[in-house]
């Protein structure tokens, strides 16, 4: 019977008082740690879909991270350390996003010489003829004289291929002129000029093929490289082997959060 109590009372000792939660372990507390940084990331994506304008997605963010605190921290009551450690994490990681799409989305001007280029006659729209041009290129012909009905040689240097004007999408805003450009050796750019667009992440500039009606329909593109500037005149180089038959317009395209800002149909 004496050993029995010696027993018991071993026991108790080593689990500590009655009522009393055991600290958490190491591994509990980086696990912790770890399944809040992927919430708080989820949450931040989330929210910056569903309202990537800065202002919008900030307000959104913070009101989605009260949230998960509530949560936290109800779920947390029987481990102090667990919810000091949840909560830091939460706030370290919030602000480190916030810090980095700060910077992403702060505005930039540009201001790069770019190629000016004139349209081929044959591109430009057919004029109808009256009878005194038609009676007047058919006496041209036959006196040799090639006058205004024959084929204009093309301008020297570069030549426009085709152009359009910007449209925003959605909620952003923005304007300019995307044009096609072919150089003399044969190569082609694209040009931004009178250029603006709304400030935002990870904007690149983007060809894109089948006029998608939406954003989720973006799904041939050719990357032209990153946006040099939220506004000023800027020129991009286009790889040779792409098909400019097919890709006939220009996005603007937030890479982030998979949205348009800025669409041109080139004509």
């Amino acid at each position: 019977m004496t050993q029995v109590s010696q027993d018991q009372e071993g026991a108790t000792a080593a689990d500590g008082p009655p009522g009393r939660v055991p600290p958490p372990s190491t591994g509990a507390v980086v696990g912790v740690a770890a399944s809040v940084v992927v919430a708080v990331v989820a949450v931040f994506w989330a929210t910056g879909w569903l309202a990537p304008d800065l202002v919008q997605h900030m307000v959104s963010f913070g009101i989605a991270n009260l949230v998960l605190l509530a949560f936290i921290v109800r779920g947390t009551r029987a481990q102090p350390r667990l919810r000091r450690v949840a909560i830091a994490t939460v706030l370290g990681t919030s602000i480190a996003l916030l810090a980095v799409m700060g910077w992403m989305s702060r505005p930039t001007a540009v201001d790069e010489e770019i190629v000016v280029a004139e349209r081929r006659m044959d591109d430009a729209p057919a004029q109808p003829a009256d009878a005194d041009t038609q009676g007047g290129a058919g006496q041209a012909a036959a006196s040799g004289d090639p006058g205004d009905g024959a084929a204009q040689p093309e301008p020297a240097g570069p030549v426009l291929v085709a152009d359009g004007s910007f449209e925003p999408r959605g909620k952003y805003s923005g304007s300019g002129t995307a044009s096609l450009v072919r150089l003399e050796d044969g190569s082609h750019v694209v040009t931004f000029a009178d250029f603006e667009v709304s400030s935002g992440p990870d904007l690149f500039v983007y060809l894109v093929a089948g006029s998608p009606e939406s954003d989720r329909d973006v799904t041939e593109h050719v990357n032209l490289g990153d946006l040099k500037g939220t506004s000023g005149n800027q020129q991009y180089e286009v790889p040779a082997d792409v098909d400019l038959e097919r890709y006939d317009e220009v996005w603007v395209w937030c890479r982030l959060f998979a949205v348009g800002f800025l669409r041109a149909q080139l004509t």
